[in-house]
């Protein structure tokens, strides 16, 4: 939960915007003036408008008419048609454009709005489902799965909205445009219309196909995302397992089978696509053919009426219906995705109400996870005092608590709590945001509260040390911090909140002695002596300090009363574990204990912003168009992509013309056959060009001669000009399909390679980038920047690449008419480059806004579903919708400023576009009236066609950019710093154990404060050392040297080989550790202990079988994720990893901190078998379990103050050492 809360913003410009300011966009010059002077940054972003808060075609059909029209008014000998007649339709034309200019841009205003109200609202409605999934439900959607639907699902909502009302307008015009052109020519109308609707059931089905595939990609890309997010939460350990490769090949697996069905996808767009525009091609064409087969006289105007009549409908029909049959089905398997989710089974919600006697009553209680008996008639009644519940590992205590917090349906029995409650969780849980925001969860600050619940959960020392105090930033899931301050931290949640009942699922184990007798002591009994508390623990001290004692064994309750009631058995049970097995130095026991002040330096005193994110300045830079396209297939593959668009562009404006030529020797014909007494001066301008297809080539004293012209040798002309109008038209639709399809293979090149090298780049980078970096922001560039790479650049390039040659192609088949139309050409294409000069700095600014915004959700989003019981047990439900809402409207607030922008741009390209447009038609009118009908035709629909392109590749080239802008982002994870992992592989290599380190400093930032100090110290074979100190003290960058994680100076030895001449996988191969959190991964048994396949199943069986698992493994197929293993159990898995590998060096950072006795006694056993002949580091939280090691290193502020033989430190009083065992109670 972001602990900024409300940021007030400026108010959006357009709320208060008059009505010209609306229609012309006049609002956004503001905006443009401050992006074009200096980048955008997230303050500049307005308030969301009110609309969009996540909590809360007539007209054209005349145009066709205009152009017949005017083209009419330049037929040779007509007399219908007056110059005034022109010049009112030519005000038709120019008005209906304008009018379009000023509607269509608002209405996409408002259809987009729309489309942002619906994408909001999906968000916040999944959002709020997640938080009430059950943990049945939870097994069935992973969070990959929500992420996917958030970033992509419903962003595919919000890109389709305008299907919906664009559909109803296409029947709508498809009936009126049928009439049009039936009332024109009547019956060969009916050709054309026939292969248009005729194509529609096939568009459907491959429609249909797609949705098929999109479930299918979803699916895959759900599965990428949940391994992508697993090796992200456990980055450390993988690296210290060298298992990077295995997680980049299941990565790599995931994503191939996701591209091969992208590719799939692509294909069958290509086709949808291709069909659709050949068959439109075509029906015109039988259209013509049917037109002339049925009428001698053919004229211009109703050439040039049917082709801008037939292209509306074409685009009202085949492209609708193709793009709409593509985006309904992609909607249609986003809406089912989205509808799984919708449906699945919920927690009820229930009120808690304040109770004076809180009380729990549990009766005859059962419960069932997974199809395996979890709890078995369960009978607890508890009331105000201390009830502590113990058991051995896999009895169901956690279970039992989430019931009691109703996060759990039981399926027997009866449930009676009385009163509010508050938890406190076995594995903390904390939300990126400070320390204080962790603590306070959104309730109410209460200083005097605050202070005490900070003193009794022994947390001022702690923010003493830490630069900014409890203001420090905490990162996902707490790992800048140590396991003994993510647990009190964890716990001072649960102290603050005033409840009845308190719930402290284990949460004590991770705390050192002296610390956890204060807080026993100062907050359990203390603090809440007035509460009904809950304590889940294995200390024995702690057992003997309760009013009620609940024993559990295999899912039922052994033991339920005072325990001076205990059994003899039940008593040898719970002292096999040593009263002196107290924690001394837990506190510090995480990986990360030194690093917390690293991110307080980074993020900075003033701490902006929680998921900070470095944002590039100016302009996408060349070299990322230069090495996309190098991904892509290189530059001879973009040359022969480009020639395949020239020559689709040359056949495509040659067809054309070949078209208006024909036009033009018919009109011909017909005046020779039926009108002979036209005059000489209109024949002489009609003859230049039928004869040589252009103006001004023939002379006026040739054509005098045109009574001998030979009417069949007109007829041939014009039969062969149809002709290669047909055979062009054919290659047309070829080249069409080869380019869609170069582009298509062209963008799927570069998605594989981009994200094998981001992967890879990634996995193999330093811990110092994981150090500084939040997973939400990693995992926005593996989904929504690579989803805009994979689906939206492949068809915004092939549009780019498309428009910019027709661009040239019609400006060439303009100035075929007449030459100096170049000028006018050029001078709207120059008017439309310096609006995007003007637009493109502040779009790219707002689209990385928009990326860097979407982070924080995805962060959000992640977290919320991790900390799922907690949230629940605090009913802070509404606490993080609205913090998820802050999120959504800052990034809606981003998205939408930008489609304003967007939407702004496109206006003023349309009025540029108008103000051309009346130029051609009136050059026309005032200084052309000789020109051929068929080329006033040609010109006048080429130069809307010209406006239109022109609009579309400005359009275009800057959506490219902006689209390029994801690219930027994920190209940066291909430039990181790696780790250097060259160096020697020494055959068996250690044999014996012995190391030495010589002048070891580290610094985790260049000029940073060391963390480590000039350590020397030297571990003779088969020796065991136990590390202690306190928070800060060193311990965990001990370990962090041995495996090499950053760089140090100094040499660290092993069997007399520097380390750091060895290769880095091979050196940490060589070393095994036992994290004190057990990770285990999605996957089967035998992939979690030996995912690199480097044993065998017999091996691993064994290996089982020493660990007492084969009861709970049946198999070493059997699935992790559908299994309910308890953390000790978990905690086996991790030392079957250890003890299969049978390597010389072991570190042990405490695997047994949360084991019940026995499971402790085996672990301990097994230890001392398999680890006998091995150099064991211990960092130590129980005193006793180092009191036998060799020697025992005493670290202090980055340096090592005592090394010694325990016994001999014991033996002197004023040791560290000694004053540590006397605290702890220990005697020696």
């Amino acid at each position: 939960m972001d602990y900024r809360g409300n940021v007030r913003r400026n108010e959006n410009p357009r709320e208060k915007a008059n009505l010209m300011s609306l229609i012309t966009f006049l609002y956004t010059r503001r905006l443009f003036f401050r992006g074009f002077i200096q980048d955008l940054e997230e303050d500049d972003i307005y308030e969301v408008i009110k609309t969009c808060k996540s909590k809360n075609c007539g007209d054209s059909i005349l145009e066709p008419e205009a152009i017949s029209k005017l083209v009419g008014y330049f037929k040779p000998g007509q007399t219908h048609l007056t110059t005034h007649d022109a010049i009112v339709w030519t005000g038709v034309m120019i008005g209906l454009k304008l009018l379009h200019c000023l509607y269509f841009q608002n209405y996409l205003i408002y259809i987009n709005q729309l489309a942002i109200q619906i994408r909001t609202a999906y968000c916040s409605l999944i959002y709020r489902k997640s938080l009430k999934l059950s943990p049945a439900a939870l097994e069935k959607v992973s969070s990959g799965n929500i992420v996917t639907v958030i970033t992509k699902d419903v962003l595919q909502l919000e890109t389709s909205i305008w299907l919906f009302n664009d559909l109803w307008i296409a029947f709508i015009q498809t009936i009126v445009l049928c009439y049009l052109i039936y009332n024109r020519i009547g019956m060969p109308s009916l050709v054309g219309i026939m292969f248009l609707i005729g194509a529609i059931p096939i568009q459907v089905f491959i429609g249909n196909r797609i949705k098929n595939l999109r479930m299918k990609m979803n699916k895959r890309t759900d599965e990428r995302l949940q391994v992508t997010q697993e090796m992200l939460s456990t980055i450390k350990i993988i690296k210290m397992y060298t298992w990077e490769t295995f997680f980049a090949g299941k990565i790599d697996v995931a994503r191939r089978k996701e591209l091969k069905i992208l590719m799939k996808n692509y294909l069958l767009k290509i086709v949808l696509i291709i069909s659709s525009l050949f068959v439109a091609n075509i029906g015109f064409y039988a259209l013509i053919m049917m037109y002339i087969w049925m009428n001698t006289n053919i004229s211009a105007e109703d050439i040039f009426y049917i082709m801008r009549v037939y292209s509306m409908l074409k685009y009202a029909v085949a492209l609708n219906v193709s793009v709409g049959s593509t985006k309904m089905a992609e909607l249609v398997a986003s809406f089912n995705r989205i509808d799984a989710i919708i449906k699945q089974e919920e927690l009820p919600v229930e009120l808690e109400i304040h109770e004076e006697k809180p009380e729990i009553d549990l009766t005859n209680v059962s419960l069932r996870l997974g199809g395996k008996q979890i709890l078995r008639r369960v009978n607890i009644k508890a009331v105000t005092g201390l009830t502590v519940i113990t058991g051995q590992l896999g009895s169901g205590k956690s279970s039992l608590i989430k019931i009691i917090l109703k996060d759990y349906l039981i399926d027997e029995g009866k449930l009676n709590i009385k009163g509010t409650r508050s938890y406190a969780s076995q594995d903390p849980w904390l939300f990126p945001s400070s320390i204080k925001q962790n603590i306070l969860f959104g309730q109410k600050y209460d200083y005097r509260r605050y202070q005490t619940v900070v003193e009794v959960c022994a947390l001022k020392y702690d923010f003493s040390i830490l630069k900014n105090g409890d203001e420090t930033i905490v990162t996902d899931r707490g790992l800048n911090l140590s396991r003994g301050q993510q647990a009190r931290i964890n716990l001072a949640r649960a102290i603050y909140k005033e409840s009845d009942i308190y719930l402290i699922d284990d949460a004590l184990s991770a705390l050192d002695i002296r610390v956890q007798t204060q807080i026993f002591r100062d907050c359990i009994k203390g603090f809440l002596k007035d509460k009904l508390v809950i304590l889940v623990t294995h200390n024995k001290k702690h057992i003997q300090s309760a009013d009620e004692l609940v024993v559990l064994e295999n899912g039922t309750v052994k033991f339920n009363g005072d325990q001076q009631d205990l059994s003899e058995d039940l008593i040898r049970v719970l002292e096999h574990e040593d009263p002196n097995m107290e924690l001394e130095n837990a506190d510090d026991n995480s990986l990360n204990d030194e690093k917390t002040r690293l991110l307080d330096d980074l993020i900075g005193v003033e701490k902006k912003q929680v998921y900070f994110e470095s944002k590039k300045a100016g302009g996408v830079d060349f070299g990322v168009y230069k090495k996309y396209m190098k991904y892509g297939g290189g530059v001879f593959f973009l040359i022969f992509i480009f020639t395949m668009f020239i020559a689709s562009t040359l056949s495509e404006s040659s067809s054309t013309k070949m078209l208006s030529n024909w036009v033009n020797q018919k009109t011909v014909i017909s005046a020779i056959e039926d009108e002979g007494d036209y005059t000489i001066s209109n024949l002489s301008t009609q003859g230049s060009i039928i004869l040589d297809g252009s103006n001004n080539i023939t002379q006026t004293t040739d054509l005098l001669k045109k009574t001998w012209v030979d009417s069949k040798k007109l007829e041939n002309e014009a039969a062969g000009t149809l002709n290669m109008y047909s055979i062009l038209m054919v290659a047309t639709m070829l080249l069409e399909l080869l380019k869609f399809y170069l582009v298509m293979k062209f963008a799927a090149n570069a998605s594989i390679r981009i994200h094998n090298d981001m992967m890879q780049n990634l996995v193999n980078s330093v811990m110092g980038f994981f150090d500084n970096c939040f997973i939400g922001n990693i995992l926005n560039r593996f989904s929504q920047d690579l989803s805009v790479i994979d689906e939206h650049l492949a068809l915004a390039l092939s549009s780019l690449f498309g428009i910019s040659f027709a661009l040239f192609g019609t400006i060439g088949l303009i100035a075929s008419v007449n030459w100096k139309f170049i000028y006018p050409s050029i001078a709207l294409l120059a008017v439309l480059v310096v609006l995007r000069m003007i637009y493109i700095p502040t779009s790219r600014s707002l689209k990385r806004l928009e990326a860097a915004t979407r982070s924080p959700l995805v962060g959000h989003l992640n977290s919320s579903i991790e900390g799922l019981t907690t949230i629940r047990a605090f009913r802070a439900q509404n606490i993080l919708r609205d913090e998820f809402d802050r999120h959504q409207d800052l990034y809606t607030s981003a998205h939408y400023t930008s489609m304003c922008s967007r939407t702004a741009f496109s206006f003023y390209m349309d009025f540029s576009a108008c103000l051309y447009i009346s130029f051609i038609i009136s050059r026309f009118l005032l200084f052309e009236i000789d020109t051929a009908a068929g080329d006033v035709g040609l010109t006048i629909t080429q130069a809307g066609s010209l406006s239109m392109v022109v609009q579309m590749a400005m359009m275009v080239w800057s959506e490219v950019e902006n689209l390029m802008t994801s690219v930027e982002r994920v190209l940066e994870y291909t430039n990181l710093n790696p780790e250097e992992k060259t160096g020697l592989e020494i055959s068996e290599w250690p044999h014996k154990g012995e190391i030495n380190y010589v002048n070891v400093n580290l610094s985790y930032e260049e000029n940073d404060e060391k963390v480590l100090k000039n350590i020397n110290f030297t571990v003779k074979s088969k020796q065991k050392i136990g590390i202690i100190g306190r928070t800060g003290a060193g311990k965990s960058s001990i370990i962090s040297t041995l495996f090499r994680l950053y760089n140090f100076d100094g040499q660290i030895y092993i069997d007399d080989v520097e380390t750091k001449t060895l290769s880095l996988t091979f050196l940490r191969r060589h070393i095994s550790i036992i994290p004190q959190d057990p990770i285990t991964f999605s996957g089967t048994v035998r992939q979690n202990i030996d995912p690199l396949d480097e044993f065998t199943d017999d091996d691993i069986w064994k290996t089982i079988q020493k660990l007492n698992l084969n009861n709970i493994i049946p198999n070493l197929e059997m699935r992790l994720e559908d299994t309910n293993l308890s953390s000790g159990e978990k905690q086996l898995i991790c030392l079957a990893r250890a003890i299969i590998h049978k390597n010389k060096i072991v570190v042990l950072d405490e695997a047994t901190a949360n084991m019940d006795p026995e499971t402790e006694f085996l672990i301990q056993k097994t230890i001392v078998e398999n680890f006998s002949a091995c150099t064991v580091f211990i960092i130590a939280h129980r005193l006793q379990s180092i009191l036998d090691c060799h020697k025992v290193m005493v670290l202090e502020r980055g340096e090592i103050v005592e090394y010694e033989d325990p016994l001999i430190l014991m033996n002197d009083k004023d040791s560290m050492f000694s004053q540590m065992l006397r605290n702890a109670g220990i005697e020696h």
